[in-house]
Order: structure tokens, then C-alpha cells, then sequence
């Protein structure tokens, strides 16, 4: 990382090897302006910020300085890491990264993991290519065991290396089929939100116009690298379908809305037999079928984890590109309704996923 901050950093061109981690970065802005961290923000109680400043490394006098940060837990599908003063102990990959998410889903990934120990500072082995488990056993189950702290604190178990597709985190939804949202919604979490893959759907908007037939989006998830938009075109009923940035899909209604109450709701049936299957789409407008037409494949495996779910306008950027964000609604939205099932998929057809993914990773088309 480089930090520059002219007129505050006394060792211009300095080098630095205190640990640090990414969730010291707020810390340290916060230290630089002299802000106190919040307890509350618009009324919420936050949770404490658990980094620490690293801006005692500003100052030449503390190059050498112990680093601040003196322990720092890891976690991604399943694979672990605990640092601790100098010390880290980590796990082996359950899949190699290059292939994708072709890794299969394990039962007992603590028991099955195959751990290696570090010593990174006075070893001078920050590359961590020496592994000395053998030699310090207890120190490799001092710092597992202060994982199993870390973790717990932090709700990192249950440990699962499955794919978001195959087994995705608990979400809010539960077992709903049905949920209904108002508007002021912004960036809801993806895995929080109505699962619209791989099976039956439909999303409903019950909406008011004025005198201009309404512009905007309704409800959008996901934007320009994928997801789906029920919005007005000017007065144009409109669903658009963004196949992760490969295809546009647009279903479109016929006439301008007349001012006053109307539903607009777009449902979507799913062919089945396996991930990415194509389907149905009919766009509707207070139960009058206005558009209706198939498309050949859908989204498989995930919306845009980082762009989420809103209400009443397209913040981040656009699933369409015909409309510039956030292209907020000119009229009211009472609700916004999904109707959804949960994704059924049969073991061959998970296998089969696995080896089209194992072939995509391989270059194979």
C-alpha cells in the first residue's frame, strides 16, 4: 500500500513492515481528520470498529516501531488463517482459485484442513515458504484456538467452502414466497433479497402517475455487469433482464400509462433441468399481458454482490443503459411485491454444473 499526505508525512519515499490489515484503514482516516468514531449514526448504534490507526507510522521516529495490530483472523470458502504478533498459521485451498468455483462442496472443513505455521518476522520468512508447524506444535494450537475465539466473536462458523450458488449463506428471506417492500430501500444485500434464479418469479409494482405517465425505476438488483430493472420509460411500462453485460433482454408495453393507479408486474417461468436455463418472461399491466416472449439463458450463479437491491431509483450504476442512474420514480410506489420458490435442483444436475464450470476453467467451450 502507499500513502501519500504532503505536509503531514515526515519520511517522504519511506519504507514500512509493520502488520496492518484492511479494516485499519477507516481508523487511521478517522485519527488524520480527528474525528471521533461515531456511537450513532441517523439514530442506528453502530457496532465498534475493530481496526486500529496506523498513523504512528507516519513519523520516521516509529519506522521500526511494534505494529499496533496485534492479531488478525482470515476466512474465505472455508479456508483459514490466524495472524498473531509476528506469527501465522494457515490453512491449504479446498479448490485452486483459477478454476473458478469448481470446488466441491466438503463436509468437515476444519477436520479435513490441512494447517501450516509461519513465522514472518524474526524468521524474515514474509513470504511464509517455510513452514514450521513441526518444530512449534504449540504455537500452531495457540493460534488455531485463537481462531476459534476470533471466529466466534465474529460469526465466521458454520465453516463451508460451497459455492454461493450450491449453498448460499442464510438470508433474510427464510422461506418466504412472498415479500413485499416500500420504497427507500438502497443497496439491500443481494443474498437478502428474493431468489429470481434459476426458477419461477414474478415482481409487482402497484404505482400512482401523474399527468406525465411516470418516469424512473420501480425496483432494480444488480447494475451494469448484471441483474434485472422494472422501471417506466417516460410513460412506457418497461422490464429489462441484463445477462451479465453478454445480452440486453427487454420486455416493453405498447402504450403510455394514463395518470392514476395502476400494477405493473413482470413474472417469469422457468424452463428447469439445471442452472442458467432460459424461460418466459411476460410483462403485464394491471393483468393485461403487454409484452411476452422467451429468452435462452438466464444469470446462473449470482447478481452483482456489490450493486444490491433498491427501490424507487438505480443507485451505483445502471442495469439498462438506456436510463443514466439513479433515474429515481416521478411517482409513488405503494409496494413492491415478489413472488418466488426456492431453487430445486436434483444431484445430476448439480454434478453437471460442476463439470461445465470444471471445463470453463480449463478453457474448454
Amino acid at each position: 500500500m502507499v500513502i501519500s499526505w504532503p505536509g503531514h508525512i515526515n519520511d517522504r519515499g519511506g519504507l514500512r513492515t509493520q502488520f496492518h490489515h484492511v479494516i485499519d484503514i477507516v481508523p487511521t482516516i478517522l485519527e488524520a481528520a480527528g474525528i471521533v468514531e461515531p456511537d450513532m449514526v441517523d439514530g442506528v448504534k453502530q457496532n465498534p470498529i475493530q481496526g486500529v490507526s496506523l498513523a504512528y507510522t507516519f513519523d520516521k521516529a516509529n519506522a521500526n516501531a511494534p505494529s499496533t495490530h496485534h492479531s488478525q483472523y482470515f476466512e474465505m470458502f472455508g479456508d483459514v488463517g490466524m495472524y498473531s504478533d509476528g506469527w501465522i498459521a494457515s490453512t491449504d485451498p479446498f479448490a485452486i482459485p483459477w478454476l473458478l468455483i469448481t470446488n466441491k462442496p466438503q463436509e468437515d472443513v476444519w477436520g479435513k484442513a490441512n494447517w501450516r505455521l509461519y513465522h514472518v518476522t524474526e524468521d524474515d520468512d514474509w513470504t511464509q515458504y517455510t513452514d514450521v508447524k513441526e518444530k512449534y506444535p504449540d504455537k500452531l494450537k495457540e493460534l488455531q484456538d485463537l481462531f476459534v475465539t476470533e471466529a466466534q466473536k465474529n460469526n465466521v462458523f458454520p465453516l463451508n467452502n460451497a459455492p454461493a450458488a450450491i449453498n448460499a449463506r442464510t438470508s433474510l428471506i427464510g422461506t418466504r414466497s412472498t415479500t413485499v417492500y416500500h420504497r427507500g430501500i438502497v443497496a439491500l444485500d443481494t443474498y437478502d433479497t428474493p431468489n429470481v434464479l434459476n426458477n419461477d418469479y414474478s415482481v409487482e409494482g402497484d404505482v400512482t402517475v401523474g399527468g406525465d405517465e411516470g418516469n424512473g425505476v420501480i425496483v432494480a438488483n444488480g447494475g451494469r455487469f448484471g441483474g434485472y430493472s422494472l422501471w417506466v420509460n417516460h410513460g412506457v411500462p418497461t422490464f429489462s433482464y441484463n445477462l451479465v453485460m453478454m445480452d440486453m433482454y427487454r420486455w416493453k408495453g405498447t402504450e403510455k400509462l394514463t395518470p392514476g393507479t395502476h400494477n405493473l408486474r413482470f413474472s417469469f417461468v422457468y424452463d428447469g433441468g439445471g442452472f442458467g436455463k432460459g424461460g418466459l418472461g411476460t410483462l403485464s399491466v394491471d393483468g393485461r399481458p403487454v409484452d411476452s416472449h422467451r429468452i435462452p439463458t438466464t444469470i446462473c450463479c449470482t447478481l452483482v454482490w456489490f450493486e444490491g437491491l433498491d427501490v424507487g431509483a438505480d443507485y451505483s450504476t445502471p442495469v439498462d443503459d438506456q436510463y443514466e442512474v439513479p433515474n429515481k420514480f416521478t411517482g409513488t410506489i405503494a409496494q413492491v411485491v415478489f413472488h418466488t420458490s426456492p431453487m430445486k435442483l436434483t444431484v445430476q444436475q448439480k454434478t453437471e454444473f460442476y463439470q461445465r464450470l470444471d471445463a470453463a476453467g480449463r478453457g474448454i467451450q
